[in-house]
């Protein structure tokens, strides 16, 4: 069995099997890639990611964090930008499956931040 890991964002835009390859199927990719974001965008993602920091902290148990951080893997650095830790927050957040793919195929990354945080602060308030 052949395997691939992508690593980057891509949407599967055609999808076919080839004749005389015993069924190997193939598809054909586009890349995907948030929009950039203006100065009051990053700003909304930078202080979304810093309260998310809180969150995570305060919010789950050790063992809790364990478990997530062993499925979905440790937090992005900071460094890395605010694209990849809204797509990992999306992982890591309790929000119905539909909406995890909607928000990871989304181009908007204060959405994701902002919807993830969100389903968070709404269970804390519970």
């Amino acid at each position: 069995m052949i395997q691939a890991k992508i690593v980057t964002r891509h949407t599967i835009i055609d999808t076919y099997v080839e004749e005389g390859t015993q069924g190997l199927h193939y598809c054909r990719l586009q890349p995907l890639a948030d929009e950039p974001m203006d100065e009051e965008q990053t700003a909304q993602a930078t202080s979304l990611i810093e309260f998310s920091y809180v969150i995570w902290g305060s919010l789950f148990a050790p063992a809790i964090k364990q478990r997530l951080e062993h499925r979905f893997g440790k937090a992005p650095p900071a460094a890395h930008g605010p694209e990849p830790f809204s797509l990992w927050m999306v992982a890591v957040s309790p929000l119905p499956e539909p909406e995890k793919a909607r928000l990871l195929a989304s181009k908007d990354t204060v959405e994701r931040l902002r919807i993830s945080v969100g389903c968070f602060t709404s269970t804390t308030a519970r």
